[in-house]
């Protein structure tokens, strides 16, 4: 929920600021670094995990 929060509030600042043609403060920039590296984080972790379930090394999921 706070990920959605902090991506609304980069995006729509920063799509504001490009139709204004002003430069980006800094809290939106860190904001943005952010989550570039929460979400590059995530896919890099799904990515071990499903190479690691490919290799018999982690568990399938199951669904109960």
């Amino acid at each position: 929920m706070a990920y959605a929060v902090v991506v609304a509030f980069v995006l729509s600042t920063a799509s504001r600021n490009r139709r204004e043609q002003r430069p980006n403060g800094r809290a939106v920039l860190y904001a943005g670094q952010l989550a570039c590296g929460v979400s590059m984080t995530f896919s890099v972790l799904c990515m071990a995990w499903v190479s690691l379930s490919l290799l018999g090394a982690a568990p399938y999921p199951t669904i109960s």
